[in-house]
């Protein structure tokens, strides 16, 4: 007789039980049939952990595992997907059973508080594992080709040489096609890679050591210019210099660089401590997807470091998310709805940082993932989605440019500094002193209604002042292409003249490509890669792929980095800035405080006292922080009146 499986409770006199999946040992039979065993941690028998991608989800009765229940002596059949059953029947040895565990098996995924605990439980089974398997799925184009390949690429006498052999194309796109494999892209495996204490890469029937991979993947991110010049002299591949997207893009070498640097270790290789904030963490892996966007958050949680300031005082005003909700800035549960663990995601960014940026650094999956226990998928303004991520993954798997890089920069490390000087302006007069607890005082969640906590959860309040408003906007920049009403804006039509300052200053931010301020060079680059180019668009990949000099394609490439998809803007105060491609005329500009850049706010028709976040801006001039006379007061015009402006508003975002 068979039924359906139904999980037994772990075993709550010990803390550290877990699940292991025991895969019976059979070479002819097509059913999988596995035992679930209970174990402590600390004494559980040998086992591999395995990491793959779940795949969607399949018709009921499709796929499936049966279960030998000793406490009924009934088989059970357990649903799982084809992804996962394919792994099964390539781990299933013939003569030996074999323990592993496998999150959606050894996990109730339908029991939210066993998920709670187990989750945070994840990093030490991943460690305690004897080794980690990665699954990347069954052969297909060329993986096998792919994988013994690789050898050849990491034998350096002769790696400079395949660089260069036209016979080795098809190689090195398969090797492209194995690094762009799904599994590569799933944000989970960044924490089972960093605990593992070796992995090993399986692929259809071969199989490779992942340090092995990751060496050869990141030579081939290191030389991927000359390996592009192959395909671009190549007829057979139609000439496409861009046949492989922005490699450093690529989920796999995007995992290996996020892979360094996560840990300080032993010199036996144990863990010691956690290096990386989980701001810097959940920003930085952005690509990396999730199935439940909580995840996004989870997922990384055992890989961060805990300043002590995180889990000092409490953002929020009002109660049911203080201190004790915190373990890293935030704690795993599944009962909360995604826009409650966003806020306190962002609370606990804002307080570890010191810094607002945390609101214009795209980290939020895209609201078609949003389980249905939202009332509506519409998240804040200040949890700023992917929809403004500088990449994204095309038709092919690869991935392309999407908009400009950054004005924030990273955690920690701000380009720029907006709103330093910003005086101590407390939020209520029972607070009026600076001290200790003065980054408080950057942002507060408000207390909204006290009957609706989605109402409270969706406004955070910052202060600011309004340094102008969007008064005239170019087309976007389509692809980096710099358009012709943009240098009618700046006064420059006549572009045999010399380049006005603060134009060639705001294309390319006014910074160079490592965030250091730009070489006395670029005016002189710019004007001579723009001497004979018309009146018309500027195609800045068209003069990258002709530029016969290294110093203009080094100035047209920050160019291009800046202004891809944003908007030249004018403001009513006649300064020059980039703006995003949804900005609109009217739109304030506002230095906040806390924020590295001025930042473009639209305010909301059916509620005057609150604003729309439409995203970061550069606006030349505002860049460093404004002088002390700017914070106190200024004027500007609004539809040809002169509005009085105090150094610091109290600004309502949603």
């Amino acid at each position: 007789m068979s039924g359906p499986y139904h999980y037994e409770l772990l075993n709550p006199a010990k803390q550290d039980t877990i699940r292991l999946l025991k895969l019976w040992a059979d070479s002819d039979n097509e059913i999988l049939v596995c035992e679930l065993e209970q174990h402590s941690l600390s004494d559980a028998p040998a086992f591999q952990a395995l990491s793959y991608v779940w795949g969607p989800p399949e018709p009921e009765g499709l796929a499936g595992i049966y279960v030998d229940n000793d406490s009924s002596f009934e088989n059970c059949t357990l649903p799982i997907r084809s992804s996962l059953q394919a792994a099964l029947y390539r781990l299933r040895l013939e003569d030996n059973d074999r323990y592993l565990w496998i999150d959606a098996i050894c996990i109730n995924q339908y029991d939210h508080a066993e998920k709670s605990l187990q989750v945070p439980m994840m990093g030490k089974i991943y460690h305690s594992a004897r080794s980690v398997i990665i699954w990347l799925g069954e052969e297909a184009e060329d993986s096998d080709l792919a994988l013994s390949f690789i050898p050849r690429v990491t034998n350096l006498a002769q790696f400079d040489y395949i660089i260069k052999d036209q016979s080795s194309k098809r190689e090195w796109y398969a090797l492209s096609r194995l690094m762009n494999r799904p599994w590569f892209s799933r944000r989970w495996v960044v924490q089972e890679l960093a605990f593992a204490k070796e992995a090993k890469l399986l692929c259809g029937s071969g199989e490779l050591e992942w340090s092995l991979f990751a060496d050869a993947a990141t030579l081939f991110g290191q030389r991927q210019q000359e390996i592009v010049k192959l395909f671009w002299m190549s007829p057979e591949y139609a000439h496409d210099a861009e046949i492989f997207g922005e490699v450093q893009a690529l989920g796999a070498l995007r995992l290996i660089n996020a892979l360094n640097g996560l840990f300080r270790r032993s010199d036996d290789g144990q863990i010691l401590e956690g290096l990386v904030s989980l701001e810097t963490l959940v920003t930085s892996l952005n690509g990396f997807q999730t199935e439940d966007p909580r995840d996004s958050i989870y997922a990384v949680m055992q890989l961060a470091e805990t300043p002590e300031s995180v889990l000092a005082l409490d953002l929020f005003e009002y109660p049911g998310l203080g201190v004790d909700a915190y373990i890293g800035g935030i704690n795993v549960d599944y009962d909360s709805p995604f826009f409650q663990v966003a806020q306190r995601f962002v609370a606990s960014c804002i307080r570890g940082s010191n810094s607002l940026d945390i609101i214009c650094r795209p980290w939020a999956p895209f609201p078609n993932y949003y389980y249905s226990n939202f009332e509506t998928p519409i998240l804040s303004s200040w949890a700023c989605t992917m929809e403004d991520a500088v990449f994204e993954i095309r038709g092919d798997g690869h991935y392309t440019r999407k908009r400009g890089d950054s004005f924030v920069g990273t955690p920690g490390r701000p380009i720029y500094q907006a709103s330093r000087g910003f005086p101590f302006i407390p939020f209520d007069s029972q607070n009026s002193e600076p001290g200790a607890n003065q980054f408080l005082e950057i942002a507060r969640f408000s207390k909204g209604s006290r009957t609706n906590t989605r109402e409270r959860a969706l406004q955070m309040m910052v202060k600011g002042v309004v340094i102008g408003k969007i008064q005239s906007l170019g087309e976007r920049a389509m692809e980096g292409t710099i358009p012709a009403g943009w240098f009618a804006m700046a006064n420059w039509q006549q572009r045999s003249k010399p380049v006005p300052e603060a134009f060639y200053r705001t294309l390319v931010a006014d910074r160079a490509a490592d965030g250091s301020n730009p070489p006395t060079w670029y005016k002189r680059a710019f004007e001579h890669a723009l001497v004979g180019s018309g009146t018309g668009d500027v195609r800045l990949q068209r003069m990258i792929t002709q530029s016969k000099s290294s110093v203009t394609t080094e100035l047209l490439q920050r160019i291009q980095s800046v202004i891809w998809n944003r908007r030249y803007a004018i403001t009513n105060q006649g300064t020059a800035g980039l703006v995003p491609a949804k900005a609109q005329v009217g739109d304030f500009i506002m230095v906040l405080h806390g924020a590295s850049v001025p930042m473009a706010l639209r305010k909301l028709e059916f509620n005057l006292k609150s604003y729309w976040l439409v995203g970061e801006c550069y606006i030349h001039g505002a860049m460093d922080g404004l002088k002390t006379s700017e914070w106190e007061e200024q004027s500007f015009t609004s539809s040809g009146s002169s509005t009085v402006v105090k150094k610091s508003r109290l600004v309502s975002l949603r």
